[in-house]
């Protein structure tokens, strides 16, 4: 008996050991008594990075650290020292262009694997596209030799075209899986809200035909409120009519008042962005008389309405948007960011945050020569993924498609 009641003993303490070891935050625990993290947060963006981010940052350092002769505190110093005379972010010289040269500073040569993973990001679609004709050719040459015993056809050997295409593909994209590996973007930390100096606008382009689509698409967006809530975000509707064969219908103004009765009731029910600034906006536009179509609705369909919506944005008065309340129709100053979705796209609680302290990072701010973006990103498309249907709503072509193998087209 005694001894069973130690080893009880012994099982219960190991038992509430992992518990209190699994409650501990060892993020922050690390992070206070990391020298090197200290360093970095010296006159740098640094402390408002995502863990994540952060993280990145020290694993690029300790990489660099196996092959240079000085200690991974030293070459954090060598880091800060360097972006301050350069005034760029850290991160520039760990993972962005700076890297190289930064090497170079710290004495520290790229490894093979280095080197050959850099190469491949240098000349990517070449070797991609290369990868999937060599390896095809070899697969196929292999088919046909395992099937020359048949005496195959020619269709036959046709057909096993297809097969090695299939295997040369799935062979590339997880070789280069495998060598690249997934890339998190460097991101701010937005947790607390979104600051004044990147308000962000949430919007959805949609049509209103009857009085109950106001009322879905309202609910909708005060459900995308609720799940963001904090910060400098606002958030609109871009309605127009529907297509007409007469610019104006009686129930047009019916609607009209429907919508500016919801939304001031969505503005009296919440609390303003700051004070005088209003946080929900619905901006309609009139019917436009399209000659091709031989229709009057919508300059241009959802195109139109987020291309007239930044130009309010920018301050232009000269666009189809319609006032509701009888005054000039305008928009918040200063916005920076603006998040378009769907009428059926759910916003995860958090995602407003991690979108615009994506795009807030200063790696990722868009860099432009001769009109286009060159270094950057100026547009960002996070993966959309389908919301899982109940075992009753199950369809064979969901079964068929719901799961494709290889690349993913939105992370390519």
């Amino acid at each position: 008996h005694h001894s069973q009641t130690a080893a009880n003993a012994t099982v219960r303490n190991i038992i509430t050991s992992f518990r209190l070891m699994s409650a501990y935050d060892w993020q922050d625990f690390f992070e206070d008594v990391s020298l090197v993290d200290q360093t970095l947060r010296k006159g740098s963006m640094y402390p408002r990075m995502d863990f994540a981010t952060r993280d990145r940052y020290r694993h690029a350092l300790e990489q660099i650290s196996r092959t240079s002769p000085l200690s991974q505190l030293e070459i954090a110093q060598k880091l800060i020292e360097a972006s301050q005379a350069t005034g760029v972010d850290p991160g520039f010289l760990l993972i962005d262009d700076g890297r190289e040269e930064f090497e170079k500073m710290v004495q520290a040569p790229r490894s093979f694997g280095r080197r050959l993973r850099q190469q491949y990001l240098t000349h990517g679609s070449d070797l991609f596209l290369g990868g999937i004709i060599a390896a095809t050719l070899l697969t196929y040459g292999l088919l046909n030799l395992a099937l020359k015993e048949f005496h195959p056809s020619w269709w036959m050997c046709l057909i096993a075209l297809i097969p090695a295409i299939e295997i040369a593909v799935g062979v590339v994209n997880r070789s280069t899986v495998a060598l690249l590996g997934p890339q998190h973007l460097p991101r701010l930390n937005l947790e607390t809200g979104i600051p004044e100096e990147y308000k962000t606008f949430v919007v959805i382009p949609t049509m209103v035909s009857k009085k109950s689509d106001i009322d879905s698409h309202l609910e909708q967006l005060e459900i995308h409120y609720l799940s963001n809530p904090d910060g400098f975000v606002h958030f609109a509707l871009l309605t127009d009519f529907k297509d007409s064969s007469v610019e104006t219908h009686a129930e047009d103004e019916k609607l009209v008042r429907t919508m500016q009765n919801r939304i001031d009731a969505l503005n009296e029910k919440y609390a303003e962005v700051s004070p005088g600034n209003k946080r929900f906006f619905i901006f309609h536009r009139r019917r436009i008389f399209n000659p091709s179509e031989q229709k009057w609705m919508g300059w241009e369909r959802k195109r139109g309405k987020l291309t007239e919506f930044n130009r309010l944005l920018l301050g232009h008065n000269q666009t189809s948007h319609m006032s509701l309340d009888s005054q000039v129709v305008s928009a918040p100053a200063k916005v920076k960011y603006v998040i378009t979705l769907d009428s059926d796209t759910k916003l995860p609680k958090g995602a407003v945050a991690n979108l615009v302290g994506t795009l807030a990072h200063p790696l990722n701010h868009p860099e432009f020569k001769n009109g286009k973006v060159v270094n950057g990103y100026g547009i960002l498309q996070p993966r959309i993924t389908t919301l899982l249907p109940a075992a009753h709503e199950v369809t064979l072509y969901q079964r068929l498609t719901s799961g494709p193998w290889g690349v993913d087209p939105y992370a390519v």
